[in-house]
Parts: structure tokens; sequence; C-alpha cells
């Protein structure tokens, strides 16, 4: 995992929870959008760096789309598992520049940011606590 994320998991993780879940919808849309404009823009000359970017920001949309955010409709994503889903999302992107050619040094920066935006985004939103059933 590359330097950057983990030095963005480590600083966001100690900072207060301040962007609410309703927010953290926004996030993620922002986040799978950006990834998904650039497969569009680099399907041409790159298309691994752009099928890669592609799956990811399917996966970050799909992922928000299909998460229970109020606790009550009957969506199969519950926000710890969201929250999960978006860290393991930031640490295969922050892993995709080592897969691409030598000469991506502008596209492994998509994903660097994508990776730091991803995690900040989970450790910074005011998810409820996990409730747990005891019998």
């Amino acid at each position: 995992m590359p330097l950057i994320r983990s030095v963005a998991d480590t600083v966001t993780r100690r900072m207060p929870r301040i962007i609410p879940v309703e927010k953290h919808i926004a996030g993620d849309m922002v986040v799978g959008g950006a990834f998904l404009g650039a497969a569009i823009m680099l399907r041409k000359n790159h298309p691994r760096t752009a099928s890669a970017a592609a799956l990811l920001g399917a996966v970050t949309v799909g992922a928000a789309f299909l998460t229970d955010y109020s606790g009550e409709s009957p969506k199969p994503i519950s926000l710890q598992m969201h929250r999960n889903i978006d860290l393991g999302l930031a640490s295969i992107a922050a892993s995709i520049p080592s897969a691409l050619p030598p000469d991506g040094g502008r596209q492994s920066g998509l994903f660097l940011a994508g990776a730091v935006a991803l995690t900040a985004l989970a450790n910074l939103t005011a998810f409820p606590r996990a409730r747990r059933n005891y019998r």
C-alpha cells in the first residue's frame, strides 16, 4: 500500500467524524463519477487504465446505491459494511499504479487521489455504531 494512503488513513482516523451520512452519499458519487469520467477520457490511449478506473467507479457507485443509509430499507449493504467496502476500494485503488505500465505517471495520480479521497471520506463520516444483538 502506498505511503500516501497510509498517511491519509493515520491522519484522518484521529480526526473527529464531521461528515454526516447524508453527505457521504454525495462524496461516494463524486469519487465514483471521477473514476468513470477518467475511464471515458482514457479509453483510447490507455485502455488498461481506463478499464481499472471504470471498474472502480462502477463498484463505488454501485455500493452507494446498494447501501441502507437510513437503516429502514431492505437494501443489502449496512453502513458498517459500506465503510469496510470504501476502505477496501481505497486499498485497491492505491495498489493499481503498481500494475500499470511504467509510463503511467499521470494515470497513477488518479488512483492515488481516489484512494486518499475514499480513505478520508470513510474515516471522517459519522457512521452510527453497529448494534449488537445480545440474547
